[in-house]
Formats: C-alpha cells, structure tokens, sequence
C-alpha cells in the first residue's frame, strides 16, 4: 500500500532483515514487541506488524488488529467518542492499534522542517478504517489504542480521547484511548 509520502509493507516482507533489526525508536519496550514479540502474535493472527518505508528506510512500524469495547454508559448521552451507540450497545467493533512507532532518526522534534511522520502514519490507518467502512461495508464504530504515558498528547491532537473519565487523572502505564468513526473520517486525509 502506497501512501503519498511512502509505502507500507507487511515486515516479515522485507527482503534485508538488518532493515527490522536495526529499527529503533527509544523505546525499549516498543523495540522488544517489533524485534521478539511481533513474530510470535503474528504467527497466532493476533496482530499484524507493517513497515512504513521511505524509500529502503523503514521509517515506522505499525500493527493492527479487530478489538471491541465494552462501553461504559455513565450518562444517557453515552461517550463523546461513540456518541449515543454507547448509551444504546454495550460493545462495539474496533479496529486496534497495537502498535505505533517512529525510527528515533524520523521523530518529529518541534521543528518547522522536522517531518511528521507519526501523524501521516495515523492518518493513513485512519484511510484504512474509512476503507473498511465505505468500500467493503464493515461494520466499525473506531479506533482504540493502549497509549504509554508520553505519547497520549499526540493521540489527543490527533482526535483520540480518553475511553473513560478516570483514566484522564491518573497515573497508570498505559491509558486506554479513542477516536469514534465520524471524528476519525473528519481527520482523515484520505477522501473517498
């Protein structure tokens, strides 16, 4: 798959394995679920690990796979990710990022010229939902990711939310995040 800035390729394709094995991007759990855990996951259809290239540069890694929630229905209104389908269902399908990263040489730095490449990664998984959805009619109400602390700002400019209040004001390891159907199809950049 091609986007307009570079090409995702399943990773066990990639033709010079030293291209995954020399992938870093600092996080050392991060690198251990590309490098050991990844193969494993995949060999059971539990995930599914891309690369993103630009180029023979593999720039990112991403892997997906089909999830659902269970709902918290805390007013009549439901959550503002799925508007009033939570409030009606008490689970709903999901596609799920398990996966997201960027090469520490790729990240974005605050720059004007620093590329952003973690964004157009998650827009392009947005274009994979929105295909889901609207080429080959799957039912799919968003998009959940269990984020580590230091990246939940970047969920949060790209449309995701907190799945529940509390998880907003504390301190855990990982915060459940998501971004309903309609608010991930006004991000996308992929028009259909």
């Amino acid at each position: 798959m091609k986007s307009d800035i570079f090409e995702v390729v399943p990773a066990d394709s990639l033709i010079d394995s030293s291209q995954l094995e020399s992938y870093t991007c600092g996080v050392p759990g991060l690198d251990d679920f590309i490098k050991i855990y990844s193969r494993e996951m995949e060999e059971y259809n539990k995930t599914a690990l891309s690369a993103v290239l630009i180029g023979k540069t593999v720039v990112g890694m991403f892997a997906l796979s089909t999830t659902s929630t269970v709902t918290y229905q805390e007013d009549k209104h439901g959550n503002e990710a799925f508007g009033v389908a939570s409030s009606l269902y008490n689970q709903l399908p999901l596609l799920s990022i398990d996966h997201l990263s960027v090469n520490k040489l790729y990240q974005y730095d605050g720059s004007d010229d620093s590329p952003h490449i973690g964004t157009a990664i998650l827009q392009f998984i947005f274009g994979i939902v929105v295909d889901l959805r609207v080429k080959y009619n799957v039912a799919i109400a968003g998009v959940t990711v269990d984020s580590l602390p230091d990246p939940v700002d970047f969920y949060i400019k790209n449309g995701f939310d907190f799945l529940n209040n509390f998880e907003e004001n504390s301190y855990k390891e990982s915060y459940t995040l998501v971004i309903g159907y309609e608010e991930l199809e006004k991000s996308s950049s992929f028009i259909h």
